[in-house]
């Protein structure tokens, strides 16, 4: 899951708490995005309330019987063992 922020407004929070912006360009140089998939929050004014806000519908979400986030809605991995038996199957 990620929680994100425009880099206008964290720009603005770091140079209001540090000084100047140097932490959060160095993070966003070196950000990429999610390689599978993720949960997405996106702030808007980043304030507490809109946290809060966020935040109970990614507990609603997470707590749900439905999410695609839960184990039990992800295909099941084979175990290499199980993988080699059906490639040899298929091979004889």
């Amino acid at each position: 899951m990620v929680f994100n922020v425009d880099l206008e407004v964290l720009i603005k929070r770091s140079i209001e708490r540090c000084g100047d912006a140097n932490i959060v360009l160095a993070w966003d140089k070196r950000w990429e995005q999610p390689q599978r998939e993720c949960c997405l929050f996106k702030f808007k004014s980043n304030n507490m309330e809109e946290f809060e806000d966020s935040y109970s519908v990614l507990t609603e979400v997470l707590e749900s019987e439905t999410h695609p986030f839960k184990p039990e809605f992800r295909p099941r991995m084979l175990p290499l063992k199980e993988i080699r038996k059906r490639l040899k199957n298929v091979l004889e």
